[in-house]
């Protein structure tokens, strides 16, 4: 049943197969020791319920949360202390083995989870040591064949964008909105001729830009695929080329090289960001943070 309902696509949950599981063995349990101890008054329903509480315990790692709930179930001063042992106990056992079933599943899923301090091994180390390098980037004004050549070789999210004249960074752009300007062939002026980079450099963003919803993620976003773009490679030039500025985040965060990491881990954390580029003091891009770089190493629950 816990395999079930925590296997499927439904918001099941393992909370209430955990307390039958637990209360199950704890009354077979109950039952022996009744049938042992045959002159002892034995309330087996004790025993699923101490039973139910230390299965609970040991899988979520919660303490204080289950011993109020199974004490509202049960209304039963008396069994307090007792269960409040068997919660103790059981999460002691437990952690000697491996963490939670739920932090196992945030492993499981890759979900970039940050904690509020980093890891143990990150302590005191500083953001050259983690950044990742050299950095996929794209240029203010780029050609259509590049463009889909790097989304090929690449999985990122986003792209630090630098200027055409001096590389010197300039913002991020996300791989999504890369994709919809190539799909609605933003290449091409109100005309549909197509643009080139010689037409583009030197003069003023477009001023036609898309509506905002376009670009605008909603809870079901997901990458779009790269799938619909390939056919560019072969409608359009070489010399063909994009032009980004009026859609690049100029107000992304940047940190230096001899940043700290806590400092970073605190930024991810309090603005919810998912790329930090790292710019030296020439303002060039020499690497880039995500969350999966600062990710928990699941060593420990997380809480």
């Amino acid at each position: 049943m816990a395999c079930i309902t925590y296997g499927i696509a439904v918001p099941s949950g393992l909370f209430v197969p955990c307390i039958l599981m637990g209360s199950a063995v704890g009354r077979i349990v109950g039952e022996l020791a009744r049938s042992s101890f045959p002159t002892l008054d034995v309330h087996v329903g004790v025993y699923a319920l101490i039973g139910a509480a230390s299965m609970l315990s040991s899988v979520t790692r919660i303490t204080i949360t289950i011993t109020v709930i199974l004490f509202e179930t049960s209304n039963q001063l008396y069994l307090i202390m007792p269960i409040m042992a068997t919660v103790l106990m059981s999460k002691w056992i437990a952690d000697q083995f491996n963490i939670s079933l739920y932090d196992m599943h945030v492993e499981l899923k890759c979900i970039p989870f940050v904690e509020p301090d980093p890891p143990q091994w990150m302590q005191g180390m500083l953001t050259n040591e983690v950044m990742v390098s050299p950095v996929a980037q794209l240029k203010e004004i780029e050609t259509v064949h590049n463009i889909i050549q790097l989304l090929q070789k690449t999985t990122h999210n986003g792209f630090p964008v630098v200027t055409n004249s001096d590389g010197t960074y300039h913002g991020v752009i996300l791989r999504n909105h890369v994709i919809t300007l190539l799909l609605t062939r933003k290449f091409e002026d109100g005309n549909g001729n197509l643009l080139t980079s010689n037409d583009l450099i030197g003069k003023p963003p477009s001023q036609e830009l898309l509506a905002p919803e376009i670009l605008t993620p909603s809870q079901q976003s997901k990458n779009l695929p790269i799938k619909d773009v390939l056919p560019l490679l072969e409608d359009v030039g070489k010399d063909v080329a994009l032009d980004m500025r009026s859609y690049v985040d100029t107000g992304a965060m940047t940190v230096k090289p001899q940043c700290p990491i806590a400092r970073c881990f605190t930024l991810f954390r309090g603005m919810g960001i998912r790329h930090l580029p790292v710019v030296d003091k020439q303002h060039k891009v020499v690497g880039i943070l995500t969350r999966k770089d600062l990710m928990t190493d699941f060593a420990q629950d997380l809480y």
